[in-house]
């Protein structure tokens, strides 16, 4: 495969139902994108966002109660590639690791999931890449530092 010359970033990829890294709309279209981009063979690579929790899954309780599940996930089908580095939110550094998708795994292009759980983080910072879409303005501001200036240091 040639050098990728394009670099698709978005905090949401719907690449297979197993990797539960998406919401809806946004996340279908990014992942159409990259499945598309692996069949073309074209010389693409994908970053996103690797949600421990992912977007939660809503529960009907027997009194009809509606109650979101979050679900901590595992995906031992992404690759450590070694590749850490360093992002500063909010005056403190947060380490960051991107993970590799294997094209051949589900016929993508290569895609690098990033996330900020490990033990070197703080609690909080490790939760920063918990749940998709948070409703904490602070922690949205910080996801999206990660994805973008996370994302390209990790590229390069």
């Amino acid at each position: 495969m040639p050098l990728p010359n394009v670099a698709y970033f978005c905090m949401e990829m719907a690449i297979d139902q197993s990797l539960h890294t998406y919401s809806g709309g946004l996340g279908y279209l990014s992942g159409s994108h990259m499945l598309s981009a692996g069949a073309l063979r074209l010389p693409m690579v994908g970053v996103s966002m690797l949600w421990s929790l992912g977007y939660g899954e809503q529960k009907i309780n027997p009194d009809n109660t509606v109650e979101i599940v979050y679900t901590r996930r595992s995906y031992p089908f992404l690759k450590d590639i070694g590749v850490t580095v360093d992002v500063t939110l909010f005056g403190q550094t947060v380490k960051v690791k991107a993970l590799k998708l294997e094209p051949k795994t589900f016929g993508t292009v290569p895609v690098y999931f990033l996330t900020t759980d490990l033990p070197e983080n703080t609690p909080e910072q490790r939760a920063l890449t918990d749940k998709l879409y948070d409703s904490e303005e602070k922690t949205r501001i910080c996801q999206e530092i990660i994805l973008g200036v996370g994302g390209l240091r990790a590229l390069k």
